[in-house]
């Protein structure tokens, strides 16, 4: 199996690769804007990513935190689909980077609301609750950084022309 993600036959090096060809959105006007515009498209469409996240990052608990990657995975979707290197750069350090350290700080605030309610009487299922949206926030940020990884890797590979 590790000769297959080698050779670039990922499910991700192959989305990456379909977005390259144009082959994942066949709306006329959003290829029209990735033959002629590709640049301000992802810088656009990781804006609007970017501003939903940080609407639903509001939101509390585990249901702020799945609106929180559902946007991200969109915005990850629409980059890859302009298939330039920059908008793939996006995907490493905007939605990766960008995407940790939220999730890193919703796990800290989740911590430290757990450590103040945890003296309280009543806070018991509260704390329980603040716990599984640590271990939550924790993985995903987790889950960013190897997307991230796989993405600059895979940039690499297409480069190279593999």
């Amino acid at each position: 199996m590790r000769a297959a993600i080698d050779k670039g036959n990922s499910f991700l090096g192959r989305l990456l690769r379909r977005g390259v060809n144009g082959e994942l959105f066949s709306l006329p006007a959003f290829q029209s804007y990735r033959a002629h515009q590709p640049d301000p498209l992802a810088v656009v469409a990781f804006i609007a990513g970017l501003v939903l996240v940080a609407v639903f990052a509001m939101m509390p608990g585990v249901i702020g935190l799945v609106l929180m990657e559902v946007a991200w995975a969109a915005t990850a979707f629409v980059l890859i689909a302009i298939g330039t290197k920059r908008a793939f750069q996006f995907i490493v350090y905007g939605v990766g980077a960008v995407g940790a350290l939220g999730y890193l700080g919703a796990a800290y605030y989740a911590i430290s609301a757990f450590t103040l309610l945890a003296n309280l009487p009543y806070g018991g299922s509260t704390s329980v609750g603040l716990l599984i949206v640590t271990v939550a926030a924790i993985l995903l940020a987790i889950l960013h950084v190897y997307i991230a990884v796989q993405v600059h890797r895979e940039i690499g590979k297409i480069a190279a022309g593999q």
